[in-house]
């Protein structure tokens, strides 16, 4: 039996969300709207619990795609989810800073924007896996010199 595309994606979702995230309940609405931002020719490769942005004040998920990054968060009152796509072709370079004591990963893109990510309180750990999601893509154009991790 031949599962279509949406179905697919629907299980890769599911698998990784379950593998992942140590709540997914906690992400159901993100879970629910990320079939209907896939192109048919992508897979889901990973995902991640990530807050984005200079104030972060809402966590959202982290698509690994065979094409792209994908972050999408409802927040804490949207009704529909705000949305972030950058394809892998697209990021210029990519630092490691540290925010207090917590790692932040900075995307530059070609267009000199900035998009930055943070692990999630509870999926803090998590961020190691990040940094190996962004470095498998971009390789050397990653510069992890900033990061020190927590003792």
């Amino acid at each position: 039996m031949e599962l279509d595309v949406s179905e697919k994606q629907r299980y890769q979702l599911a698998a990784a969300a379950e593998a992942r995230l140590s709540n997914p309940r906690a992400y159901w609405r993100e879970l629910a709207a990320a079939p209907s931002l896939l192109q048919p020719d992508e897979d889901v490769m990973d995902l991640l619990a990530v807050h984005c942005g200079l104030v972060a004040l809402a966590a959202g998920l982290l698509l690994e795609t065979t094409h792209r990054l994908l972050f999408l968060t409802f927040g804490y009152v949207r009704r529909r989810p705000r949305v972030r796509a950058v394809r892998f072709d697209e990021i210029d370079r990519g630092n490691v800073n540290m925010v207090g004591r917590d790692p932040e990963v900075v995307l530059t893109l070609r267009s000199g924007k900035k998009i930055r990510f943070q692990g999630t309180r509870t999926d803090r750990d998590q961020f190691s896996d990040l940094l190996g999601i962004v470095e498998k893509r971009i390789g050397s154009k990653l510069d992890k010199s900033g990061f020190r991790p927590r003792q």
